[in-house]
């Protein structure tokens, strides 16, 4: 998994069996959680939840207006089957769901490989 290989990347340690026998090394839970105390449907990342994207040249806009790999936030949405009804934490509730396949064919395209479950397409807050 792409994050599991950032880490070793940077000196981090891991036990692959570890890892493997937990299956921590497959994505099976897709779902999106919105710390960004935004309250609308799909969030719009407003000013109180917006974050800020730091490139590797040193600036940063608010994470609405970066481009990652030629993607905006727009595509970013496209991506997720959002919830009519938030749940979990107030904290942190989970807004939607990741389209696996999506996300998997653009990470190909950039040179990463991932494994994950299939998911299932029911909404797990309603």
């Amino acid at each position: 998994m792409w994050m599991i290989e950032q880490a070793k990347e940077h000196g981090v340690i891991l036990k692959d069996d570890v890892i493997k026998d937990n299956n921590w090394n497959i994505v099976s839970s897709p779902i999106i959680h919105d710390k960004g105390a935004n309250k609308i449907d799909p969030p719009t990342f407003s000013l109180v939840g917006d974050r800020d994207f730091s490139y590797g040249n040193g600036t940063s806009v608010k994470q609405a207006k970066a481009v990652v790999g030629g993607n905006d936030t727009a595509w970013a949405r496209s991506q997720v089957s959002y919830y009519s009804t938030w749940c979990g934490p107030s904290e942190s509730p989970a807004v939607g769901l990741v389209d696996m396949q999506k996300y998997n064919d653009w990470l190909v395209g950039q040179g990463i490989n991932i494994s994950y479950a299939p998911t299932s397409s029911t909404q797990r807050c309603e």
